[in-house]
């Protein structure tokens, strides 16, 4: 499977998902310490297993406080367990996309890279968290419609209208669930004098809290300490004592939607009158809250399908260029050899539904006269007398875009064109498929072929073809791009039948970026220190009999080179005085009693 990540290190929980996978791991924000030595006992829903029981010699810590780190070495602990937990195999290091609060600094942004990278990740990539719960709840964010998300974290909630592929307006509020268990706490202290723990407040919180009235009169018996003495007793608490407790937190939750609301644009304010509020986050869960806040924001309230795990539901890649290419997933088999046509410097075309395969070679000579992607498409529509049944997608080397869905293509079909991208299909799940597949791409950073996977990979998650998905391809042209520059093609990925072609496409993709691919490489200084090192590690494979005089010469060239062509591991090596990172890394894994 690929290696790429997206985090949602949130307060309360963190989930993370990998590309071609899925989610891989939910649970909650918590390290649990030896209190003694500090060592880390365990992590987790284990570590969380821990809070509130007898053990005096463990300790649980939460190394975020409101979305940001705090706690700097414990949240490195954390995270590196956690990757080392998800990505096991002979790549440990995947490229990360993590979500962060809107309104964090540049020193909290750092912290969050630094706690990545110092953990195992690399290449971090930052995306707002109420941005990326939008997508992740399958909201068409690249449209000119005005959405309001609502993402109710542990500690902090993120409100902002979205469109035409960003944040219009938004606030963070320093309010989610610990604050509401926190005001459960100190309501029965100060009105019953009992202490009761964090775990417990949150039991209660689920099994008779609410934002709304109900006329359901729940109770619950919560057993704490009576601070006068000391000793255990059992309370009764009911939800209306519940409710009004929590009802402070709920209000900054309340205002913040309304005050994000009130600050967008008036036209985007109405497309939310119609479209509505959407809730993401654990927070969003708490009975009432959709009741409360669709009366006082007077707005339909919409509460995502699986609110804990849409902020996940995201790939994160690398800052981009502008390569053309085209990626597809289908049930219809080894359709690489169908849909994609692309020229470098030129444009690309996808051509699908029932094929036109003229569409291909037709609709690039057309661009690479100067026509642009629009009127080339039109052209090669025109006189088709199966065009209804037919479903293309241009675009051209300026970055216009066009997209056409004939009226005979199978349900769901249907497309969407914006800048440097056009996505379509037909027999889809549904039209958030396509939603789905926009939304990553427009969202994503990274070269064209990180983000052209994304989408694929998001239109599998949303449903993808309603039939199966049998093959998947990826191609990406670019002008001497290809193996040694002789060609131009960059990526030329096919996976012609697989049970789930998506997934084996990511896994080729990770193969392909890690041995044929040279981007993303730093160089090392090949100081006599480094090239002694190398020296010794190619002696203990067998590629080296030289002296160790730490000299980039030309006998430690050529045994560095005949050792990486060994591994098809040739594309890394560089003609200057520097010595790619991933090759000593490679080296180093494989000699590891060397140094």
């Amino acid at each position: 499977m690929g290696r790429d990540l997206a985090i949602d290190l949130g307060t309360a929980n963190t989930i993370v998902y990998r590309q071609g996978e899925g989610i891989v791991f939910d649970e909650p924000t918590v390290v649990a310490l030896h209190a003694s030595v500090g060592s880390v006992v365990a992590i987790g829903e284990a570590a969380w297993d821990l809070i509130g029981g007898d053990s005096g010699n463990v300790v649980a810590v939460r190394p975020l406080r409101e979305g940001t780190v705090t706690e700097f070495e414990m949240t490195q602990r954390y995270l590196g367990s956690v990757l080392r937990r998800v990505t096991p195999g002979r790549f440990p290091k995947p490229r990360v996309l993590i979500c962060i609060p809107s309104e964090s600094s540049k020193v909290e942004k750092r912290a969050v890279v630094e706690a990545v990278t110092s953990s195992g990740g690399k290449q971090v990539t930052l995306v707002e968290e109420a941005l990326a719960a939008a997508i992740g709840a399958g909201l068409p964010i690249h449209e000119p419609i005005g959405h309001l998300i609502v993402d109710i974290g542990g500690a902090r909630s993120e409100m902002a209208v979205v469109s035409m592929g960003g944040v219009v307006s938004g606030h963070g509020v320093p309010f989610g669930g610990f604050d509401l268990d926190a005001a459960i706490q100190e309501h029965l202290r100060s009105a019953c004098g009992v202490a009761i723990g964090e775990k417990a407040a949150e039991e209660i919180k689920i099994a008779i809290g609410s934002a709304f009235p109900s006329a359901r009169g729940r109770a619950a018996l919560v057993i704490g300490r009576e601070l006068s003495t000391g000793n255990t007793v059992e309370v009764r608490i009911d939800e209306d004592e519940v409710r009004q407790a929590m009802a402070e937190p709920v209000r900054h939750i309340v205002d913040g939607a309304r005050r994000t609301l009130a600050d967008a644009p008036p036209e985007l304010t109405h497309d939310v009158l119609e479209t509505g509020m959407f809730l993401t986050g654990g927070g969003s869960l708490l009975k009432g809250l959709d009741q409360l806040l669709a009366q006082e924001c007077e707005v339909p309230v919409h509460v995502a399908e699986k609110p804990l795990e849409t902020v996940a539901i995201i790939v994160g890649f690398d800052p981009g260029n502008g390569d053309l290419g085209i990626a597809v997933a289908s049930k219809f088999p080894c359709v690489g050899a169908v849909v994609p046509w692309a020229k470098a410097g030129v444009g690309a075309v996808a051509t699908q539904a029932w094929a036109n395969t003229d569409f291909g070679p037709d609709g690039l000579r057309l661009m690479a006269g100067g026509m642009p992607a629009g009127p080339a498409l039109d052209a090669v529509l025109e006189g088709d007398e199966g065009r209804e049944e037919r479903q293309a997608g241009f675009v051209d080397a300026s970055g216009e875009a066009a997209t056409f869905t004939g009226s005979g293509c199978v349900e769901w079909a249907g497309g969407v064109s914006g800048e440097h991208f056009a996505a379509q299909g037909n027999i889809l799940a549904g039209e958030g498929v396509v939603d789905a597949m926009a939304g990553a791409f427009t969202s994503g950073e990274g070269e064209l072929c990180d983000r052209l996977l994304a989408a694929v990979l998001a239109g599998d998650a949303a449903g993808g073809d309603r039939r199966g998905k049998q093959s998947a391809a990826l191609l990406v042209l670019r002008d001497r791009g290809g193996y040694e520059g002789r060609n131009d093609r960059y990526i030329d990925l096919r996976v012609d039948d697989h049970p789930d072609a998506p997934a084996e496409l990511a896994r080729l993709f990770t193969v392909w970026d890690d041995t044929m691919l040279s981007r993303n490489d730093p160089a090392l200084e090949a100081t006599e220190e480094l090239v002694g090192e190398l020296q010794r590690r190619l002696a203990k494979v067998g590629r080296y009999d030289g002296p160790v005089n730490g000299e980039l010469d030309e006998p430690t060239r050529l045994a560095l080179a005949d050792w990486a062509g060994w591994y098809n591991l040739e594309g890394r090596l560089r003609e200057d005085r520097l010595v790619s990172l991933h090759l000593m890394t490679e080296l180093r894994d494989i000699t590891p009693d060397v140094s």
